[in-house]
């Protein structure tokens, strides 16, 4: 559930580059905020069983919420590199607040929504935070320390986040 290739941190930070790069251009050609999708995936393969099924799932609830919501999807792309699986829609929605919101909701009540990393990014592509929404930060995805606190310290090991996200998948695929 884990194997797929294997990426390297150069490969990562470039990634995430062309991605800001992507961002700024989608916000310049259409004028839309925009909803940007990946997933969280510790270690170095980004792209497998575990984050394939997340994906798939978290831009199914997205859209999903969107349509619920009554807020268009203009423009969007998926796109399916060695550095893992990202989505980008650009939405007809004045208040991004409100789609912050819509997205941290999908993060804290999908069964996999932990998995998910979705970011808001304004006409001013100054992202959107969850406090700013009116949310607290992320927790853990193992204890209730926030995630951040975690990730820095290393609390918990590779192989315990590994095992907790492909617990989170199965159990996700057994209710569905």
């Amino acid at each position: 559930m884990y194997q797929g290739p294997v990426v390297t941190l150069e490969q990562v930070l470039e990634c995430r580059e062309s991605r800001a790069y992507k961002q700024r251009e989608w916000v310049k050609a259409h004028s839309l905020p925009l909803v940007s999708f990946t997933i969280n995936m510790m270690g170095a393969i980004k792209k497998n069983q575990i984050s394939a099924i997340a994906f798939s799932a978290g831009v199914d609830a997205i859209c999903a919420s969107l349509a619920q919501n009554e807020i268009k999807i203009c423009y969007q792309e998926r796109c399916d590199a060695d550095t893992g699986y990202e989505f980008l829609a650009a939405v007809e929605e004045p208040d991004i607040f409100r789609v912050k919101r819509i997205m941290v909701d999908i993060e804290e009540a999908h069964p996999l929504g932990r998995l998910f990393d979705i970011d808001i990014i304004p006409v001013d592509l100054t992202p959107i935070s969850r406090q700013q929404a009116g949310h607290a930060p992320r927790r853990c995805l193992l204890c209730q320390s926030e995630a951040k606190v975690c990730a820095r310290s290393r609390v918990h090991s590779q192989s315990e986040l590994i095992q907790h996200m492909m617990e989170l998948v199965y159990d996700y695929q057994s209710s569905n």
